[in-house]
């Protein structure tokens, strides 16, 4: 499902009414995708933050790392986004393990 949503997403933004001033739904599959590029387009400029407890569309996010633990290869944080009057907007958890290939090390210093 995740694919056939990366295909028909341009299709669906290229229909897209930016003269409604009024947000749009956006189908699951969609959503999983964007997910990973929100950040980004916050950032440039090309998408705006809402905030329902204010119903206001928050041009600049108060951006959070919380409870970072970084034990060797293993790294988690929670990525926080409010909105000026410190109303949650997004959260997520985040976990990073980084796996090293000993063979392939090995075998680099054993010439």
């Amino acid at each position: 499902m995740e694919q056939a949503a990366r295909k028909t997403l341009p299709i669906w933004l290229r229909g897209a009414d930016m003269s409604l001033d009024e947000s749009a739904y956006l189908p699951d599959p969609f959503f999983q995708v964007m997910n990973h590029y929100v950040d980004t387009l916050i950032s440039n400029g090309m998408a705006i933050a809402h905030c329902p407890a204010c119903n206001k569309d928050i041009p600049e996010l108060v951006r959070e790392q919380l409870d970072k633990r970084n034990d060797g290869l293993w790294h988690c944080w929670t990525a926080e986004w409010r909105c000026a009057q410190g109303h949650l907007i997004y959260r997520e958890a985040h976990e990073l393990k980084f796996f090293c290939n000993h063979h392939h090390a090995e075998s680099e210093h054993s010439d």
